[in-house]
């Protein structure tokens, strides 16, 4: 190699280098000169338990006194909702852990799957379990709909059946309404669980999670530190100075998956009667902990993308929930691949 290009070379290196140290210093002044470092890792093999890692940076976080001081936070709110189908039977029991997944209507392909890799799950190390679904009224072909989805209930006994129509913007309702069940008929539960119809569950790594974990004011999942509040009406969950003035929200757990502990489960519920309602339902539930002073802990084995955990044959053994964006792309990929639950190798 000439000396002009070996000078290029290191030029090009020195370049890169003053690049990399500008890009770190400019992460530490906007974490208020603080570096976050972890010292273990909170992806483990299966056969040791799964940490318990936050890492999250509490300074600069919206506070319920911001949240008090900006708007009217508080109003008095009730849910005479009815549930059309209650499946109180099935908590007859105490159950260590109970998974609960929101589904539309006409989803009765993916609740048969999930029922095949999940819901047929009772114990896990000597854990009991139990699944269940939370479904809403359907918008559409609504006595056929209807009818169908009472039929699938007498038949499994795992449909919590609200009477709110079923649509996006009433998500906020229908997890109100899974708190509200799990107060009232399954309240001796250590764990909820709430998790979609498109997030594969890693059991073995849940169950080893919860057996180290706080049994009271604990919540974990994929925690968003400072999520935005965007007011354009072409993003997803758009709001309103009116809705919401702050600039930002307080801490949230990402509403793909995200375990509550029991005590929490009923103070959330106690909550929702007398705070302002938000469309958003992680959002609103990260408002809800505020109120109650619970502050949601970070786990990188939430929510991980199937995409970069799922590789051809395999998904990899050390997370807890995968977001595969869609049950279509979850069922796929479980027939393809012949994913095996509650094993240490694929799933």
């Amino acid at each position: 190699m000439s000396i002009f290009l070996r000078k290029k070379a290191a030029g090009k290196l020195i370049i890169m280098s003053l690049l990399c140290l500008m890009l770190f210093m400019a992460i530490v002044l906007k974490n208020g000169g603080h570096v976050t470092t972890t010292t273990s890792n909170p992806l483990t093999n299966y056969n040791n338990t799964t940490s318990i890692v936050s890492t999250i940076n509490y300074e600069g976080i919206v506070t319920l006194q911001d949240m008090e001081e900006a708007m009217e936070l508080y109003t008095t709110n009730s849910f005479p909702f009815p549930f059309i189908a209650n499946p109180i039977s099935r908590c007859q029991i105490s159950p260590f852990l109970t998974m609960i997944t929101p589904s539309s209507p006409e989803e009765f392909v993916a609740r048969e799957f999930a029922r095949k890799y999940r819901g047929n799950v009772q114990d896990v190390l000597q854990h009991e379990i139990i699944h269940l679904f939370i479904i809403g009224k359907p918008t559409e072909n609504k006595n056929v709909v209807t009818a169908k989805l009472l039929n699938e209930s007498h038949s499994y006994g795992d449909i919590i059946l609200i009477d709110v129509l079923d649509s996006y913007k009433n998500l906020t309702l229908k997890t109100i309404m899974m708190l509200k069940w799990i107060s009232n008929y399954c309240s001796r539960t250590k764990y909820l669980l709430k998790v979609d119809n498109d997030v594969l569950v890693n059991l073995i790594n849940l169950i080893r999670l919860l057996e180290s974990a706080p049994s009271s004011s604990f919540v974990t999942g994929k925690v968003s530190e400072h999520p935005f509040a965007f007011r354009r009406l072409t993003v997803k969950n758009p709001v309103t100075k009116e809705e919401w003035p702050l600039t930002n929200y307080p801490p949230v757990a990402v509403g793909t998956s995200y375990v509550i502990s029991g005590d929490v489960v009923k103070k959330l519920y106690q909550a929702s009667l007398y705070t302002k309602l938000l469309n958003i339902e992680d959002v609103y539930v990260g408002i809800l902990l505020s109120v109650i002073g619970v502050r949601p802990q970070h786990n990188e084995g939430f929510r991980v993308p199937a995409e970069r955990a799922c590789l051809p044959k395999c998904c990899r053994y050390d997370a807890i929930t995968y977001h595969f964006d869609g049950s279509d792309n979850l069922i796929e990929h479980y027939r393809e691949v012949k994913l095996l639950n509650l094993t240490g190798h694929c799933m």
